[in-house]
């Protein structure tokens, strides 16, 4: 659902693209220049309004979508996501009062136990499964478990130890307060570092009951190795054991391993039932059909469903059938539910591993341990937890808790690590060898071989190794995640929500034309905004629907100015004639109708059918037979009803833009003369002017001006960078870095009426009446993430956002639908409500743009590509066209086939 196929832009023949060196069954993505392309377009499949840029040379990274060099091992990457909502449940627990009544705590612990038990078990399966193919020694099995556990020992215990050694030196008062000490004045240092039962206090149970496990996964795994074809015997009635246990036994936090083995077993079936399946696919050589996949997702989302009414206490037990299990006193029983989506996740990936592998969601996971272990000192701080308003106590939590995480893996986490990668290479060596010496001798050796190497390889370049699982030693403590694995995925998976990694000294591929994704991203973002707004529940005193309603306006403004501008540039540098000038603007127009109106009118059209009470419901119509067909479609101002005034206001800086973009390029070098007075204008505007819903252009022009400032200033900028050559130093990062961080602490403290307005100084500005001004930082963040991409930029590319990006338009017409709708509004329970609204939104958005707005698109394609033809020939008619440019593609598909 998540996968996008443009729809609006240039063709492969417009573009001049070469398809000889694609891989035959390779998805190529075509990637174009504004500057060079014969055609621009705002309209595409992803978004409203999506373009492609060329990057400045002097960005070390960009925000862009890759093809894979290759088919080289690939590294798992939604473990970490889910590794680091759990850490997220756990912070959102102990607030004591983020979602108190549903004990996601205790789901995010049994998340952690999962994923530990269910990585550690797959890969001592693999290595213990690759050395008795190999007839390995004792001695050598002796190396592996002694290199088993000092990587799980310098995983978890250095972080830990510290911890406790740092809260030895606290008060008593900050031992009550910050890890829970009942009886602060006994205190032993060596109990707690030795896991003595009653010195467990607060998140430090689960370490000792992990570490225990780790020798039990040795034994299990060489059990169930010891049965061979056989292992079905021992994993079916142990699985139903796990299912049992889970359903009917007391779990709760602060109690010994016991009451938790079937949780850590369940992870270590399903590593078993994992590998024993995905060798049987490449053995078999196993492909899955279509109605293979169909019942695997119809089982799936059964799975998840459950999953969600487990931990949320309601929804499919409201909804269909009430929870045949017994309520639990204890924890929730989960792991099993959790289990078999990582099993079907990592044979068939789909949009739900893909929505894990979210860049923010990672590097919590990344940080998780850390997060665990030290957010008490963040959540419980006195300073903290007496600010009065949520959202002062909201940020101040994660971004400190982050901050202190980041610092803890840094300085501790990292390091360690380090350390047992150098004595897991030892033991390599030394298993390998048998030869003698010390791990500082081997250290010194290492070294001296790296600085040799890097002087037979001046260019200073650094070569990735790749180890795989089936032919290489595998580790379970990586530098990025606490069991993060490299896994050659099944070969019958047809996609995998996975990160390629490249071959050794592969040929560095020239750099490519960038598509701006993060863009849809913050356009699906702004669409869930309006959704929250009118939902009437969730904050409505913040205006994040009319803060969302001038994101629209911007990103509308920017995109097509720039795009135009683009376009502009090249037809004045080509001294284009008055005709083709004529033939631009129709194209620009026809797309800019094919892309809102037809959805709009069908929109309307539905509204006029539907009764008086229907209307007034859905659409706040306030008084019957007022929805005249007519009036409402051609925009008359008494008939904009709900999220229809928005609409006109678009339409109209249509005719604007060509305007703004010719005067300002008549101007040349000296467009800043008008760009300066005209920002402080807009400035003025936004925070004098009094803006509120269902007003004329007048008032919102600033708004929409400040959208095409900014694009005119990336052009004049990004123009200048690669007109001189320019590189970004290190200062010059970190001051763009500094000024918008600032900028985007500013936007937050005015949308949020707090954070820096109440800990640094009082806003400058007067207080909205209306609509707050946050255009100016909105504009200031899309230059800069563009011209030097960042963590923002990363962070809006989250699939989830760019795909509500997509259906964005779709989003913010038709969700009142939903929203408003009775049997949902009625509901009592609060996540009934908001599952119910956030997926049948995305279901009803997804098909009216796949049955309105897609084919809408394909349309103004076809009528552009009709346009160029025209221009250049002057003959045909649209019909004519069409045919022809079927039997083109008949015979391009022939000759495909032919070859």
């Amino acid at each position: 659902m998540l996968k996008s196929s443009r729809n609006d832009t240039p063709t492969g023949e417009e573009l001049k693209l070469d398809n000889s060196n694609t891989p035959a069954g390779e998805i190529q993505l075509r990637v174009s220049d504004v500057s060079q392309a014969s055609e621009t377009s705002t309209s595409s499949s992803d978004s409203e309004n999506q373009a492609f840029v060329g990057q400045t040379n002097s960005s070390p990274k960009s925000s862009v979508d890759q093809l894979p060099v290759s088919k080289p091992p690939t590294k798992v990457l939604f473990l970490d996501g889910v590794r680091g909502l759990a850490a997220i449940l756990v912070v959102t627990q102990h607030s004591k009062e983020y979602l108190q009544g549903l004990n996601l705590g205790a789901v995010a612990v049994d998340a952690f136990f999962v994923l530990s038990s269910f990585l550690l078990t797959w890969l001592f399966m693999k290595k213990s499964m690759k050395l008795l193919a190999q007839g390995a020694s004792i001695r050598t099995w002796g190396f592996a478990l002694v290199d088993y556990f000092s990587k799980r020992f310098f995983r978890v215990y250095p972080l830990f130890a510290l911890t406790v050694i740092a809260i030895s030196f606290m008060s008593d008062e900050d031992k009550q307060r910050y890890y829970l000490f009942k009886n602060p004045g006994d205190f032993d240092l060596y109990q707690v570092l030795t896991f003595e039962f009653n010195h467990r206090q607060f998140v430090l149970w689960t370490l000792p009951l992990e570490i225990a496990y780790y020798f039990v996964i040795p034994v299990f795994v060489l059990v169930i190795l010891s049965m061979r074809r056989h292992w079905w015997l021992a994993v079916v009635p142990l699985a139903v054991w796990v299912v049992h246990q889970g359903i009917y036994e007391y779990r709760t936090s602060h109690t010994p391993l016991e009451p938790h083995i079937p949780t850590f077993m369940s992870g270590s079936l399903a590593a078993v039932v994992f590998v024993k399946l995905d060798s049987w696919i490449k053995k078999t050589d196993f492909k899955f059909r279509w109605w293979h996949t169909l019942m695997l997702r119809a089982f799936e989302g059964a799975v998840i469903a459950v999953l969600l009414s487990v931990c949320f206490k309601g929804l499919f037990f409201d909804w269909v059938e009430t929870n045949p299990v017994p309520v639990a006193k204890g924890f929730p029983f989960v792991s099993a539910l959790l289990t078999a989506i990582f099993v079907i996740e990592m044979l068939r990936p789909s949009c739900l591993s893909t929505m894990f592998e979210w860049s923010v969601l990672r590097y919590w996971g990344k940080i998780s341990f850390s997060v665990y272990l030290l957010h008490s000192f963040v959540i419980w701080n006195p300073t903290i937890s007496s600010q009065p308003k949520y959202f002062n106590r909201l940020f101040a939590r994660f971004f400190l808790i982050l901050l202190l995480a980041t610092t803890s893996y840094y300085l501790i986490e990292y390091p360690s690590q380090m350390l047992a990668q150098r004595i897991s290479r030892f033991l390599a060596a030394q298993e390998s060898n048998g030869a003698s010496g010390s791990l500082v001798k081997f250290t010194c050796i290492n070294m001296r071989n790296k600085r040799t190497a890097m002087e037979i390889n001046p260019d200073g370049a650094i070569e990735l190794d790749v180890i795989e699982l089936s032919n290489e030693e595998t580790s379970t403590s990586s530098l990025e995640s606490e069991d993060q694995t490299f896994v050659g995925q099944a070969q019958a998976s047809t996609k995998s929500s996975v990160e390629k990694l490249p071959d050794v000294k592969p040929t560095p591929p020239p750099t490519p034309q960038t598509k701006v994704l993060f863009l849809d991203g913050i356009r699906g973002l702004a669409a869930m905004m309006v959704v929250v707004q009118h939902s009437k529940e969730f904050y409505p005193k913040l205006h994040l629907g009319s803060a969302a309603v001038d994101i629209f306006f911007i990103l509308s403004s920017f995109l097509l100015t720039w795009l135009f501008m683009k376009k502009s540039m090249k037809l004045l540098a080509q001294g284009a004639s008055i005709r083709t000038w004529v033939f631009t603007l129709l194209d620009y127009f026809q797309k800019r109708f094919f892309r809102v109106y037809p959805l709009f009118a069908v929109t309307v059209v539905v509204l006029h059918f539907l009764s008086f009470e229907n209307q007034r419901r859905y659409f706040i119509v306030k008084k019957p037979n007022r929805v005249e067909l007519f009036k409402t479609l051609t925009f008359e101002y008494d008939h904009r009803y709900h999220v229809f005034w928005t609409l006109p206001l678009e339409i109209e800086y249509y005719f604007i833009i060509p305007i703004f973009v010719l005067v300002t390029l008549r101007m040349r070098r000296y467009w800043w003369i008008g760009a300066i007075p005209l920002f402080m204008w807009i400035v003025h505007e936004g925070w004098t002017l009094v803006r509120n819903s269902h007003t004329p252009l007048s008032l919102h022009l600033h708004t929409f001006m400040l959208g095409s400032l900014a694009a005119v200033v990336f052009v004049k900028l990004d123009l200048w960078i690669k007109k001189t050559g320019f590189k970004f130093r290190l200062w010059h990062t970190v001051l763009l870095r500094a000024v918008e961080g600032l900028i985007i602490a500013l936007m937050l403290s005015v949308l949020f009426h707090g954070l820096l307005f109440d800990w640094v100084m009082a806003s400058p500005a007067p207080p909205p009446e209306g609509f707050p001004f946050i255009s100016v930082y909105v504009a200031s963040i899309l230059v800069i993430e563009i011209i030097q991409p960042s963590c923002v930029s990363t962070m809006f590319e989250w699939s989830v956002l760019r795909f509500w990006g997509k259906i964005s338009f779709s989003i913010y017409l038709l969700h009142t639908f939903v929203v408003m709708y009775p049997p949902i509004s009625h509901q009592p329970n609060y996540f009934n409500r908001l599952f119910a609204r956030l997926f049948l939104v995305i279901a009803l958005a997804t098909t009216s743009y796949y049955l309105i707005e897609y084919p809408s698109q394909l349309m103004a394609q076809r009528i552009s590509r009709f346009l160029a033809a025209q221009e250049k020939k002057n003959s045909g008619s649209l019909a004519r066209f069409t045919i022809m440019e079927k039997i083109n593609l008949k015979k391009q598909r022939s000759a495909v086939d032919m070859k």
